[in-house]
Order: structure tokens, then sequence, then C-alpha cells
């Protein structure tokens, strides 16, 4: 079976997950029908051919980070993903430039205006914001190419995973295994992260690729 072909079942898998975790924390959050669940190493989260699972993840996980090479398809998995859930979802990309940036990142993902002259309690204002949005109800924070986030917004994304699935609040992130970033292999590692390690793709799962997203065939 193409590798992508397999890939497909990430969506669901994270699906689930997500909505697990989510139902945790706070209750009225739908199920998504038709999503079994358990996989051996993996409690809670359903058997993905071809995708190793690993960190610190459990059934009280609360972050998945999908880990693939460049043009492997994370983009197009988050976003699917995001099309699915049935609770609130707040997208943002690091970008390579964002490392120059301090907060950059966690801003965009928050919603909240980054001045050019950061304040000093900033960082406080950043946590202002998550608190009022999870005060509304759960929320799923989807982060593109961790790789290029800025290390002050790293570790707001660590502040969060550290709140656990009492705030109703997950994060689902994607990353190139490299560059290597000391703070994000931190956040890996951090209890409640599990990471989903995808393969590259090959010529016979880009045409697929291609295929599932524009219903045409690659030229």
């Amino acid at each position: 079976m193409p590798r992508f072909q397999a890939r497909r079942d990430v969506v669901p898998a994270l699906v689930a997950e997500v909505q697990r975790a989510v139902r945790a924390g706070a209750s009225g959050v739908p199920d998504v029908p038709g999503i079994d669940v358990g996989v051996p190493g993996v409690p809670g989260v359903p058997g993905v051919p071809g995708v190793d699972a690993g960190g610190s993840g459990s059934a009280a996980s609360t972050a998945v980070v999908l880990t693939a090479p460049s043009g492997a398809g994370k983009s197009h998995l988050l976003r699917a993903a995001a099309e699915r859930l049935t609770v609130p979802v707040r997208i943002a990309a690091a970008e390579e430039v964002a490392a120059a940036r301090p907060f950059a990142l966690a801003a965009d993902l928050l919603g909240v205006d980054r001045p050019g002259r950061l304040p000093p309690d900033f960082a406080d204002a950043l946590m202002a914001a998550l608190d009022a949005e999870i005060a509304r109800g759960p929320v799923v924070l989807m982060v593109d190419d961790l790789q290029f986030a800025d290390a002050e917004s790293l570790t707001i994304l660590a502040q969060i995973v550290a709140l656990g699935g009492d705030a109703a609040v997950f994060l689902v992130g994607s990353r190139r295994p490299q560059p290597h970033h000391d703070l994000l292999a931190r956040l890996l590692a951090q209890r409640g992260v599990s990471e989903w390690a995808l393969p590259g793709l090959d010529a016979i799962d880009l045409d697929l690729l291609v295929h599932d997203v524009t219903g045409g065939l690659a030229r």
C-alpha cells in the first residue's frame, strides 16, 4: 500500500485523539462517529500503518506533534484534521524569520497583536488571551513548522502543554526533523506529548497527494 494511502488514517486518528483529550477536560464535546480507539504501544490512539508513535503521550495526552521530512504532506494533514474537528481550532505557522521576532508565533496563534516594542509582561498577556479563549469552551491550537518557532513562543507552548487536560486545550503541531532546537526537543519530551513520525513520500505517494487535494493528476 502506498505510504500516503496509509497516511490518510492519520487524520481520523488525530481527530479521535483530540476529541478524547478535550472531552476529558470539558463536558459536552460531541464524539466523532465511526472512529475506533486502541493501538499497541500508544494507549487510546487508533492504529496507523507506517506511523511510529513515541514520546510520553498517553490516554491523558495534551499534545500530538507530527514529525516528517519536508514535502511529506504535514500541512495537508493538519488542515484535513481541522476541517473534521467539532471544537474551535486556531491555526498558525512558524516562519524561518520567526526566531528574530520573540513571541511572533504565539501571538499569531492566540490572536494577540504583537507590538514593535514588547512590554515586559507580554507573556502574561498571551496567557490571559488563552484563558479568555478556554473560558468560552474547549479549543485546539494547531502549529505548523514548529522547527522555525521562536524560543519565546516555544516556552509559551510548553506552558500550555503543562496545563494538562483540565484546561480543555489541546496542541497539535508539525515539524521537520531538522533543524534541531533544544527548546523544541524539551517540548517533545514533556509529559503528555506524543510524537508521530511519518515517513517521506515517494513518487506514487505524491501523485496520490495531488489527486487527493486537486482531484487531478500530477503533471
